[in-house]
């Protein structure tokens, strides 16, 4: 189910990453949890909430990358949005 056509979803949606975080009390968790135990889509959500976190603590863990790397990568990402605009401009 698309949750974006889905207005139970785009409600629980506000609250989606709260309840992740452990911020929600009382009535609004058990409303969460209620929609999740029905819905695929949220659920897939929350799953993909739990994968970023891990994956983001998993590069802190690494530490801070060299700055000849990250100019590295700042020079691809720029080269990639001349690619984009490019692409853009001559369609």
């Amino acid at each position: 189910m698309n949750r974006r056509k889905n207005p139970a979803c785009e409600a629980i949606a506000v609250d989606l990453s709260a309840y992740y975080d452990g911020e929600l009390e009382g009535d609004r968790t058990a409303g969460v949890e209620a929609h999740l135990s029905d819905c695929a889509a949220c659920r897939s959500q929350l799953d993909k909430m739990v994968k970023l976190s891990n994956a983001l603590r998993a590069i802190g863990n690494l530490g801070a990358p060299k700055r000849p790397l990250i100019e590295e990568l700042l020079r691809e990402l720029d080269k990639e949005d001349r690619k984009q605009e490019k692409n853009t401009s001559s369609a």
